[in-house]
């Protein structure tokens, strides 16, 4: 694989995933909350995200095809 173009990727990636912000929307949702309920919480949302990006990732042009989006939309 091309350097260049995993990187570019990769900053895309962490533009759109937005690390900083999310941490601190994390936070403020389960502030009062025991450390075992936030860890079970994160590694909940870690998962559900995972699943999401590799799905979208191998069926969204598949999906965008037959509800007739093109790429350019």
């Amino acid at each position: 694989m091309d350097i260049a173009l995993f990187l570019h990727a990769l900053t895309g990636l962490f533009v759109i995933i937005d690390p900083i912000g999310a941490a601190l929307i994390f936070n403020s949702l389960t502030s009062g909350s025991d450390q075992r309920y936030r860890n079970s919480m994160a590694i909940k949302s870690v998962i559900i995200s995972g699943i999401t990006l590799i799905l979208f990732g191998n069926y969204g042009e598949t999906l965008f095809y037959h509800l007739g989006i093109n790429i350019n939309s």
